[in-house]
């Protein structure tokens, strides 16, 4: 829970960001605008998170193929379900592809919130090898989760160790950006993964 210096802080950096980025984007076409503001928000997220790993205390105890985080719900902006369809459909093959969409048309139509996420099934972008299909598009809310405890993932707690100054900085972030294109009539309402992706990959096939 953040005090009222913490808050004051915490809502001082999104309008920063939104300043910053509504600089650089407000001009451009719509494409142009997504695609710098995503690349604005990944590159502040990588450094966030470098931040935190070069840090003497509460560094994340996140490696590669542990997938535990893979099972939470994950909220996507149109702006990033999009990148997560074009990568796909330029990366992938069409039956890996297709079988893909399949799994996110199962999952929309019956993914309960009340589920935690020790019983929900894997991320539909998860592959058998326990590693992220499309990691180079994952979208932010996948690059800001972490954990400080690899235990606790495997125990599937219910509540994560998290480092606060990573995740507010992370949601600064994000939430500056989407603010932005807002501010530019690019409206960026969140959706579960499966939805995003199913309504993008029509768009994209439109």
């Amino acid at each position: 829970m953040l005090n009222k210096e913490e808050r004051d802080q915490f809502e001082a950096s999104v309008q920063r960001v939104r300043q910053a980025v509504l600089r650089r984007v407000a001009p451009l076409p719509r494409a142009e605008a997504r695609r710098i503001s995503r690349e604005q928000l990944y590159q502040g997220l990588a450094l966030v998170f470098d931040q935190a790993l070069q840090a003497d205390t509460l560094p994340p105890a996140c490696e590669s193929g542990c997938s535990a985080c893979c099972h939470q719900a994950v909220s996507v902006t149109p702006m990033e379900a999009e990148a997560l369809v074009g990568f796909i459909r330029m990366h992938w093959s069409a039956e890996a592809a297709q079988q893909m969409r399949q799994a996110a048309e199962a999952r929309a139509s019956n993914d309960s919130p009340s589920l935690s996420w020790a019983e929900r099934p894997p991320c539909v972008l998860l592959g058998e090898d326990h590693r992220c299909r499309a990691y180079e598009a994952r979208p932010a809310a996948c690059r800001k989760c972490h954990s400080l405890s690899r235990v606790a993932c495997d125990a599937r707690e219910d509540e994560l160790p998290q480092n606060l100054k990573l995740l507010m900085d992370a949601e600064a972030l994000m939430g500056g950006v989407r603010l932005a294109l807002e501010d530019c009539g690019d409206e960026q309402p969140v959706q579960t993964l499966p939805k995003a992706l199913l309504k993008a990959w029509r768009a994209a096939e439109a």
